[in-house]
């Protein structure tokens, strides 16, 4: 899995927020292996509960001959799953990944069980990525999970510093229990990207990062990497305006 993540300007708070957006200017790829676990201080991450809704969030995973990745998505309608455009990318051939080993397993549960499964019918990602384009992706399954409620999306969220969010994900130290941080918060804010204290771990990306509204819970991005124990990093709704939620492929 790829950590990714670039911020210019925002709008710190404190020390940690002022060195993840130095850290920021610094970082445009880096492989998994040259990084910690996104934890910053105490550990606070916490199962999700056996709720239905969490169901709609699963495990991206990537199968292949060279190639094998992890990461997390979320249920947004019965065809598409939302993720971090790296997930879906091959590094290696600089291209896509091939449709049939992407799988999404959705409420995945301990004694790897879930809740339903279907592989990419096809998938779309911001024009020019990976160069100069957000780290978001849709996946369109080749059969719709019905059974899963979808998660609502705000698309053009106001996420000032301070603003309390929830990250969820499979992250590899619990890869079959799906895993909260609530009340984590936004430390730093740039169009298009969110530095935030969340918890975090590798097999993460992708995962939705949410607010809570009296409708219920909205995403509002996608986890897409870690500055090195200073911050997570999350692409958000805004960064890709013209994202199609089309469920079919051409």
């Amino acid at each position: 899995m790829v950590w990714m993540g670039r911020l210019k300007g925002g709008r710190p708070v404190g020390r940690l927020a002022a060195a993840a957006i130095v850290a920021f200017t610094m970082i445009h790829a880096a492989e998994a292996s040259d990084l910690q676990p996104g934890i910053f201080g105490t550990d606070d991450r916490v199962p999700a509960p056996e709720r239905p809704e969490w169901s709609a969030v699963g495990q991206v995973n990537i199968g292949g001959q060279r190639a094998r990745r992890l990461c997390s998505g979320t249920l947004i309608g019965p065809r598409l799953v939302l993720t971090a455009a790296h997930c879906v990318w091959n590094d290696w051939r600089q291209r896509l990944f091939l449709l049939d080993r992407i799988h999404f397993v959705a409420g995945v549960r301990p004694g790897n069980t879930f809740a339903a499964h279907s592989k990419a019918d096809c998938l779309r990602i911001p024009a020019g990525y990976p160069k100069d384009a957000p780290d978001i992706a849709l996946i369109v399954l080749k059969d719709p999970i019905k059974t899963v409620p979808a998660f609502a999306m705000d698309r053009e969220p106001d996420l000032p510093v301070g603003t309390a969010i929830t990250h969820a994900a499979y992250p590899a130290d619990r890869r079959f229990q799906l895993m909260l941080h609530r009340n984590c918060k936004v430390v730093g804010r740039s169009p298009g990207r969110i530095a935030t204290d969340c918890d975090t771990h590798e097999a993460s990306s992708g995962g939705p990062l949410f607010v809570e509204t009296p409708a219920g819970m909205e995403i509002v991005g996608v986890l897409a990497g870690v500055v090195r124990g200073k911050a997570s990093i999350a692409t958000t709704l805004d960064a890709w305006p013209d994202m199609s939620l089309d469920p079919t492929c051409p």
